[in-house]
This record gives C-alpha cells, structure tokens and sequence, in this order.
C-alpha cells in the first residue's frame, strides 16, 4: 500500500511597521521579503479570512508536473490592517494520479531545476 500524500502548511500573523504610514525606504520589509521569498515562494495579498493558494512543486525540478499541486489557507481573524500573513507549505509527495503529462519526479535532472 502506498503512503498517503500529506500536506502541511505553517502561518504566523507578523506586525507591518509601516502600516497605515507612508515610506520611501521600505529596506526593512524588502530585506525580509527577500529572505523570506527563497523559502515561501509565491506570496498573495489578501484581505481577513480570505483563503491564500499556496502552490506546491518537486523541490528539485519546478517544471516536474507530476508535483503541481497546492494547498489553500486561512486565518479567520487576519490578518488586521496592521499586520502582515506570512506561510509555508511542504508536502510528502506529488499530486495522486497526476494527469496533466510532461516531466516527472524520476526523470527529473539537476538543470530542470528553475529553468
């Protein structure tokens, strides 16, 4: 029997120090953004409760189609006007009975990478 495929998603609420404020230097936020983007990936923009699609792919070959897939969350609450919803998501595998053809997980090469 196969393992079954397992989703996880990690959300923290953070403080925007330039909510509600005007700044020509948002290095602060920039700097982060950065950092955080090498691990998020995609980011969204959205208002309280609304769900957030977090794509998901083979961590070796983003053009693996046989990986594509995601996860959608929400924080009910959040986040507030001056706060900022940063998440994560990880999965165990790829998408069950993909269909949509192309490169798979056991084809996958170093240089499929990010092309």
């Amino acid at each position: 029997m196969e393992k079954p495929l397992r989703k996880v998603a990690a959300m923290a609420i953070i403080k925007n120090p330039f909510a509600g404020t005007f700044h020509e230097d948002l290095s602060v936020l920039i700097k982060t953004g950065e950092e955080l983007g090498k691990t998020l990936g995609e980011r969204a923009v959205a208002g309280m409760g609304a769900g957030i699609d977090i794509p998901l792919h083979f961590k070796d070959a983003a053009f693996g189609r046989s990986h594509f897939d995601g996860i959608t969350v929400s924080v009910s609450d959040s986040p507030r006007a001056d706060e900022i919803l940063v998440a994560i998501a990880v999965s165990s595998g790829g998408r069950p009975h993909p269909r949509v053809g192309g490169l798979k997980k056991e084809e996958a090469k170093g240089e499929d990478g990010l092309r």
